[in-house]
């Protein structure tokens, strides 16, 4: 009994000393909306990975600000694997307006299968929760966090 007691304090003492060790990193900025532009980052965070790229898509209208037609916004997001090992990460990008007013927002990122070395991925954020007024966005944050 003292012998398993004893395992499993070292066992848990490991998990903690190696996550502690995996952290994540993060990369936020934030750019000047253009829709359907492609916007070109190369940010990097430790561990390899570069923001390659940027396009957020708004749908198309029939002239009328926020009467869409075409579906929903969304981006596509570039990002490349320049370390050594495959990586798992999260994505996050938001619309603001002028006044800081939160307009859209959508996050995602590998979900099964991590980005492996020497790899670019494009990933496709959908923003179909808020996004109403998307049209009225000025600016857009993302973030780019990798997963230990």
């Amino acid at each position: 009994m003292r012998r398993r007691i004893a395992m499993a304090v070292v066992a848990a003492a490991l998990l903690t000393a190696s996550s502690a060790s995996a952290r994540a990193a993060l990369l936020t900025k934030t750019y000047q909306f253009k829709p359907d532009i492609v916007l070109q980052v190369g940010e990097s965070v430790e561990g390899g990975l570069r923001l390659d790229s940027i396009q957020i898509f708004l749908p198309s209208s029939t002239g009328v600000p926020g009467l869409r037609t075409g579906g929903v916004p969304r981006a596509e997001i570039s990002i490349s694997n320049l370390g050594s090992s495959r990586q798992m990460f999260g994505l996050a990008i938001v619309l603001l307006d002028d006044e800081g007013r939160l307009l859209g927002a959508a996050n995602g990122g590998p979900r099964v299968f991590p980005l492996r070395p020497n790899r670019q991925g494009t990933f496709r954020l959908v923003l179909d929760g808020v996004n109403g007024e998307a049209y009225k966005a000025t600016q857009f944050k993302i973030a780019l966090e990798t997963k230990p």
